[in-house]
């Protein structure tokens, strides 16, 4: 004889895992550069497994950009592409000095500006919003 006592769909691990993989996500688009063994060091991870991680949410579409030889991951979005795709588009044929000097203008590489909460007067920051997933 069985008993179910609980019963549920949802694992509290698999939870914890999506959430871990949100923060992973949201932490490199907001960075937009971020070196690969510091990422491991934030997210405990060797940095083969980051380079794992990063190529399969790649190949997912959850993020897209290069990583160089210097092991970084410079984050693009899929606007950044489309712009850079359009440049191409309108020139025809591109030398490569032109593309990169084009692409240095349409892609950001600056880290986004997430406000952060002051803890000493309990207040938000300048920017008037939370930062998401802290």
């Amino acid at each position: 004889m069985f008993s179910v006592d609980d019963a549920g769909d949802e694992n509290p691990e698999d939870a914890q895992d999506e959430a871990v993989l949100v923060r992973f996500i949201r932490h490199v688009m907001d960075n937009k550069v971020v070196q690969l063994d510091e990422l491991g060091g934030e997210f405990s991870l060797r940095v083969h497994e980051i380079i794992a991680r990063v190529g399969a949410l790649e190949s997912m579409g959850y993020l897209s950009g290069v990583t160089d030889d210097r092991g970084k991951f410079i984050y693009v979005s899929k606007d950044e592409l489309q712009a850079v795709a359009k440049f191409i588009g309108r020139k025809g044929r591109v030398r490569i000095a032109a593309l990169a000097q084009e692409s240095n203008k349409l892609i950001d590489l600056q880290p986004r500006q997430v406000a952060v909460v002051d803890d000493d007067e309990g207040g938000e920051g300048e920017g008037g919003e939370a930062p998401v997933g802290s």
